[in-house]
């Protein structure tokens, strides 16, 4: 997916509402080696994404679920298909991806955005743009696993997509909130997809002075046991 005639760097995304649907097949545009094989140098987190990124320590302490979207700051389209990227390298069961991604920008983010269940997460009338994930047909390997052994991963797979969309989100600066609760059926037919929406990720900047809450965790020994 190439960047649009004239697109720069760190200008905003375009006004025009649209979608990108991201391809996320497993033998998807196979090429010479680099640092991230499969996708776009524009996409990929290249050698200077990876000397500037923060230390992971320090990504899982600060990434949190924003909730105070600046409506006026735009996350730029290079951005945005790094986000994407990541979340095209998460792994999952057999390397099936049993799920596609959406990404809306826009006017069609907008439209997106008011479809909510009540007055319910009214916040993200202020995101930028959106991730949504719909489930999709497994490979044979995982497909035979899940009948033959009663095991179903595609929980599991979207869990690991998710949270590489959002720790990606958050090493370039980009805010993000996981939204399970909203109207299905009203942003699906928004997107145009055919499967269900299984998950949609709000992404933007924060609002100046957004803190950092204090994380609020199970105390480890309660957690984890060691055996």
């Amino acid at each position: 997916m190439a960047d649009p005639p004239g697109f720069e760097p760190g200008s905003p995304a375009p006004k025009a509402g649209r979608i990108i649907h991201y391809p996320t097949g497993p033998r998807s545009n196979r090429r010479p080696p680099y640092i991230i094989r499969g996708g776009s140098p524009d996409n990929d987190f290249n050698h200077a994404d990876v000397r500037t990124t923060m230390k992971f320590q320090e990504l899982i302490l600060k990434r949190q679920s924003c909730r105070s979207f600046n409506p006026t700051r735009k996350v730029p389209e290079k951005t945005l298909k790094k986000i994407l990227e990541a979340g095209r390298m998460a792994p999952s069961a057999v390397g099936g991806q049993p799920y596609r991604l959406w990404a809306a920008t826009g006017e069609t983010a907008e439209k997106v955005s008011k479809a909510r269940i009540g007055e319910m997460n009214k916040f993200i009338e202020d995101a930028d743009c959106f991730i949504a994930i719909t489930g999709h047909a497994y490979n044979v390997p995982a497909e035979r696993a899940e009948k033959t052994e009663g095991m179903g991963f595609r929980g599991i797979d979207i869990g690991l997509l998710a949270a590489h969309i959002i720790c990606a989100a958050e090493q370039l600066g980009v805010a993000s909130c996981m939204i399970g609760l909203f109207d299905e059926p009203v942003a699906r037919e928004i997107i145009g997809c055919d499967e269900r929406i299984e998950l949609l990720i709000a992404l933007g900047y924060p609002t100046d002075g957004y803190e950092v809450r204090e994380k609020r965790r199970m105390a480890f020994d309660d957690l984890i046991t060691i055996l």
